[in-house]
């Protein structure tokens, strides 16, 4: 079995933390999968809570625009 994340360790990205957008380092890529239901991969930062990959942005325009939906 592969399992293909968008970052890896050490990746910088953006992520939203309340109201601002942060720049942050992935410190930990954690995934679970269970029978045949989608992989579920969240990566862990030094600061931040784990987030899931949907909400991790490799660009800060990437993530305005995710939110600008």
């Amino acid at each position: 079995m592969q399992i293909k994340t968008k970052f890896d360790i050490g990746d910088a990205v953006y992520l939203l933390d309340g109201y601002k957008i942060r720049r942050a380092n992935i410190v930990g890529v954690f995934f679970q999968q269970i029978g045949e239901a989608p992989c579920s991969i969240q990566y862990k930062f030094a600061v931040f809570p784990t987030r899931k990959e949907s909400e991790v942005f490799k660009t800060k325009e990437e993530l305005i625009k995710h939110i600008s939906k």
